[in-house]
């Protein structure tokens, strides 16, 4: 491995910025959990001093952005993995660049179809909230007013810690997928490179230039 080759250098880069958006990604999800925890405890708090009891669902929410924090966490280790495993002193290491490169891939379509529903939700709904003042249910109107008067809604797309989940992982996925492809170039350039070092003695620059690119062709196939 040489730092002065463009292309470990770009791996690398690419490793870090995957990890880096993916640790983002992470944390913006712990985020809006302890947020949503927060606003759920200010808001039974208030009402109950009024005697109202309040219920809110908000499980549509809760169990996409559950799955894309720890998925994110997870593209956070492999990228680390991956980054440090370029220091290790193993001679041969096609296998593992594949296998990095595949846990890479199937993180990044886990987190892409959960983006999807969670972005869904978070444009298009809002948490289900039900409440009754003296075992009377409360009507939609004056849930509404109460809103208001303490300032919180149940409307996704207008709370800011939400809008943070619906973009910023979106970053961690993209620079998977690229970490996965280096990693995956890396893989066919290690095996290449052995196929070179099993040549034998006395084989020409020239033939070993053509065995590399059959080599590089028959992998791309």
């Amino acid at each position: 491995m040489s730092f002065s080759d463009p292309f470990t250098a770009a791996r690398l880069g690419v490793l870090f910025l995957s990890f880096a958006f993916s640790v983002i990604g992470s944390s913006v999800g712990l985020n809006a959990y302890y947020k949503s925890n927060q606003e759920l405890s200010y808001i039974h708090d208030a009402t109950s001093l009024r005697g109202a009891s309040v219920s809110i669902d908000a499980s549509d929410v809760f169990s996409a952005g559950a799955v894309i924090t720890v998925v994110c966490a997870l593209l956070a280790i492999l990228s680390a993995a991956s980054f440090a495993f370029t220091w290790c002193p193993i001679q041969h290491k096609r296998f593992w660049y594949r296998s990095q490169s595949c846990a890479l891939f199937f993180c990044s379509i886990w987190l892409f179809v959960t983006l999807i529903p969670f972005d869904y939700f978070f444009a298009n709904r809002e948490a289900q909230v039900t409440a009754t003042l003296g075992g009377v249910p409360v009507s939609g109107g004056t849930l509404r007013r109460v809103e208001r008067v303490l300032g919180v809604t149940p409307v996704y797309r207008n709370m800011d810690y939400l809008e943070l989940v619906a973009i910023l992982p979106w970053f961690a996925f993209i620079f998977s997928v690229i970490a996965g492809a280096s990693l995956h170039i890396a893989a066919r350039r290690e095996g290449a490179a052995v196929a070179c070092d099993d040549a034998p003695p006395g084989t020409s620059i020239t033939e070993q230039g053509e065995k590399l690119k059959r080599i590089e062709t028959e992998s791309q196939a």
